[in-house]
C-alpha cells in the first residue's frame, strides 16, 4: 500500500475522532435544552462513536505495519476486529435506547427548547455529512474495511439525526410527546440491524471467505492464458 493510501486512511480515522467528539457534545446540550429521548440516543450513538472511533484509528495504524516472519500477510486483518467491536458498542447503545424508551412509555417526560433542539440537530446532520463524504472517498482510494465499517455507522447517523429532526418537529407543532420515544425505538432497532450487518462482513473476511464468483473466473481465465499452462484444479481463494 502506497504511502499517500495510509496517510489518507489515518486522516479519516482521525476525522472521524474529531468529529464524534464535536457531536456528542452538542448533542448532549440538546438533550439537556429538550429532555428528548430521541436526541438522547443520538447522543449515545456518538458517544458509541467516540469509543469505535478510537478503536478504528488504533486500528488503522496498526494494520499498516509492516510483514514479518511471524506475519507474512500483515495486520490487515486487525481492522475486521475493528468492525466487530464497533458493532458491540452500536448494538450495546441500542440496548440502552430500547430499555429507556419502555421506561418512558410508562413514565412519560415532558418536553421542552425543541426549536432549539431542531437547530442543533440539523447542525449536527450537516456535519455528519461531511464526514462521510471525505470517508467515502477514502474508503473508495484505501478498501479500508475499518474506515468503511465507521462509514456505515455515519451513514446511520444521518438517518437517525433526520428522524429525531422530525420527532422534535412533530412534538413542537402537534405536541404528540410519545411520537419522540417512538422514533428513538425505531432508531435502536435500526441501529441492531446495523450492527448485525458489521458483525456479518468482519466474519467473512476474518474466516477467510472465498471472492466472488466473478473474481474468481477472471483469475481462472488469467490463469488459462499464462504460457505453459495446461489446466486449473481445486482453485481456492480469499478475502
Amino acid at each position: 500500500m502506497c504511502l499517500n493510501n495510509k496517510n489518507l486512511k489515518k486522516q479519516a480515522a482521525a476525522a472521524s475522532v474529531g468529529t464524534a467528539v464535536i457531536l456528542s457534545i452538542i448533542k448532549a446540550g440538546a438533550v439537556l435544552y429538550t429532555g428528548s429521548l430521541s436526541v438522547l440516543s443520538s447522543m449515545i450513538d456518538s458517544l458509541s462513536d467516540v469509543l469505535s472511533s478510537l478503536i478504528t484509528f488504533v486500528a488503522v495504524k496498526f494494520s499498516d505495519k509492516p510483514l514479518t516472519d511471524r506475519h507474512r500477510y500483515g495486520y490487515g486483518k486487525i481492522e475486521c476486529v475493528s468492525a466487530l467491536l464497533q458493532a458491540a458498542f452500536i448494538a450495546g447503545s441500542a440496548a440502552f435506547i430500547l430499555y429507556d424508551g419502555i421506561k418512558r412509555f410508562a413514565n412519560p417526560a415532558p418536553m421542552r427548547q425543541t426549536v432549539s433542539g431542531i437547530v442543533i440537530m440539523v447542525i449536527s446532520l450537516i456535519l455528519t455529512l461531511m464526514l462521510i463524504g471525505f470517508q467515502k472517498y477514502v474508503v473508495k482510494k484505501t478498501q479500508s474495511k475499518a474506515i468503511a465499517a465507521d462509514s456505515a455507522h455515519y451513514v446511520v447517523d444521518v438517518l437517525s439525526n433526520l428522524a429525531v429532526i422530525l420527532s422534535l418537529a412533530v412534538v413542537h407543532i402537534w405536541h404528540i410527546e410519545w411520537f419522540d420515544v417512538v422514533t428513538a425505538l425505531l432508531i435502536a432497532v435500526y441501529l441492531i440491524f446495523n450492527a448485525y450487518g458489521i458483525t456479518a462482513d468482519a466474519l467473512e473476511e476474518i474466516t477467510d471467505t472465498e471472492v466472488d464468483v466473478a473474481i474468481k473466473d477472471e483469475i481462472l481465465a488469467l490463469v488459462q492464458k499464462t504460457d505453459g499452462v495446461l489446466g486449473c484444479h481445486d482453485f481456492r481463494s480469499r478475502e
